[in-house]
């Protein structure tokens, strides 16, 4: 059974406390006639509508990166029954969403979209060890044969 350790940061109480202060003011606004319907002209302007989704947008990314967790190790061979040990590091839940972009990481780049790596690594090639750049495993993972396919594609 994976268990979950919730961790309260500072900085993540702050976030959730700005948010309840936003939707608080929300509820003043609706209930005060005056200040909706200022409101209601602010979000008729297509500019202002649009700075709009934009912070609506960021304040989501910003929401999920403020709930933050440890993972629960798996049990090892003379723990206690019962006791339960999490993970050293702490991730958040954009950690989570984004784990597909973290995991494509390269150790190291080149040219932008290029299929090898910038820095030469000693590989064996036909059982002699040379220093090449080594075919990156993400990038151009696609091509069958990338010093041929590399340039159209």
């Amino acid at each position: 059974m994976m268990g979950f350790k919730f961790v309260l940061l500072w900085t993540d109480l702050v976030i959730w406390a700005l948010l309840a202060l936003m939707l608080g003011y929300g509820i003043l606004v609706a209930r005060n006639p005056v200040l909706s319907s200022t409101w209601r002209r602010v979000f008729r302007d297509p500019a202002a509508l649009s700075a709009t989704v934009i912070v609506l947008l960021s304040l989501l990314v910003t929401l999920l990166d403020s709930v933050h967790y440890r993972r629960a190790l798996p049990a090892t061979a003379g723990s206690k029954a019962g006791e339960v040990a999490y993970e050293p590091r702490t991730k958040s839940t954009l950690d989570a969403v984004l784990s597909a972009l973290v995991e494509s990481r390269e150790p190291t780049y080149s040219r932008p979209l290029d299929y090898v790596g910038f820095t030469k690594e000693s590989l064996e090639i036909d059982g002699k060890v040379q220093r090449v750049a080594p075919r990156l495993e993400f990038g151009g993972r696609h091509l069958l044969d990338p010093e041929r396919e590399w340039v159209p594609d």
